[in-house]
């Protein structure tokens, strides 16, 4: 029997997990104070190590405090969020994926990857994917 690997990233560097069935099971602890617990299969694509000029406390500290606590994006701060992440290089290339508002919140906030600009990958994008940070809690 094939036991899916299981990773936990509560704790983890700020990143982006490209959705994909096949992947691993990234679990986290999201959300401030809710600890709400939720896990996604998928790659994980480190933003530090991907971009080695990447001041990962710029977007955390911007995204944490937009997003402090809160179970789920309302349009505007899914809008503000996109802000946010059109600011800089190494997250120029993500946008809110519209379609998963209530599924997004602090530390977990579910994109649109596309090809191009800044963006790290190669290959048949765009993509799905979940921007993490580490939970403020």
């Amino acid at each position: 029997m094939n036991h899916p690997v299981e990773i936990d990233i509560t704790f983890c560097r700020p990143g982006l997990i490209i959705l994909d069935k096949h992947g691993a099971l990234y679990r986290s602890q999201v959300f401030g104070h809710c600890c709400a617990q939720v896990a996604v299969r998928g790659f994980f694509v480190p933003l530090d190590e991907t971009f080695p000029e990447f001041v990962p406390e710029s977007i955390e500290a911007a995204l944490g405090t937009l997003l402090a606590n809160l179970p789920g994006l309302s349009e505007s701060q899914a809008d503000e969020v996109d802000a946010i992440l059109a600011r800089y290089r190494e997250t120029e290339f993500l946008r809110v994926d519209r379609a998963m508002l209530t599924e997004s919140g602090e530390a977990w906030v579910y994109v649109d990857v596309t090809s191009g600009g800044g963006c790290p990958l190669a290959g048949s994008g765009p993509w799905k994917g979940v921007l993490v940070w580490p939970n403020s809690d």
